[in-house]
């Protein structure tokens, strides 16, 4: 993750080595599911059993440091919890563009 301050001519760099998913569904204690990186589409994906109506995120490096949220279509950083209407094995695709176009889709398997 790359963060810049353009008034001070500054950045920080951040390495991403692990994408995670965590929610109510484990009691918000670790990473219920982790998420690979697909360098052909570009997305972090994986498989998680995701119950109706439970609070989730997802979170980077098994922290809250990096962590998004909110719409599916808009995710953003520290976001809102994400709630899905029903209950499943989803195939996750996390794609982390850039603040802005950060979005996720669940196809239920």
């Amino acid at each position: 993750m790359v963060e810049a301050n353009i008034a001070d001519l500054t950045y920080n760099l951040t390495p991403i080595t692990t994408v995670g998913v965590i929610g109510g569904f484990n009691g918000w204690a670790s990473d219920y599911a982790t998420l690979t990186y697909n360098t052909s589409t570009g997305a972090w994906e994986g498989y998680c059993e995701i119950p109706a109506g439970t609070d989730f995120k997802f979170r980077a490096n098994n922290n809250w440091n990096i962590n998004w949220g909110g719409g599916i279509n808009n995710l953003s950083y520290d976001g809102a919890n994400i709630r899905l209407d029903s209950d499943g094995n989803y195939f996750i695709q996390l794609y982390l563009t850039y603040e802005g176009d950060f979005h996720v889709t669940f196809t239920k398997q």
